[in-house]
């Protein structure tokens, strides 16, 4: 299994701000409270802000344990707000036109 990747490919240099990374790292740590997740692991934080520049759009993938089975989720973090897919497919319009 491969580690953790933060991807930022606006930057050449693929830095991160810190402060950036303890939001998103907060946000997927109250996101685990709210769904009673146990062992949430971060595995892909890719910043996408530059190409979607109104939502402030982030891609998150996390990984968690459930009974015996590892989950894989993504997650999206559009305007500060961190969404699964239902929610986000409830609220698509909010985000984008369609």
């Amino acid at each position: 299994m491969e580690g953790l990747k933060f991807v930022n490919f606006s930057d050449p240099l693929n830095r991160w701000d810190i402060d950036k990374v303890i939001l998103i790292c907060n946000e997927v740590k109250r996101y685990a409270n709210k769904h009673n997740l146990n062992k949430v692991e971060l595995h892909r934080v890719e910043d996408n802000t530059w190409s979607d520049k109104e939502n402030q759009r982030y891609d998150i993938e996390i990984r968690y344990m459930k009974g015996n089975q590892l989950i894989q989720q993504k997650l999206l973090m559009l305007k500060g707000e961190l969404l699964d897919g239902d929610e986000f497919h409830n609220r698509i319009n909010e985000f984008y036109s369609i």
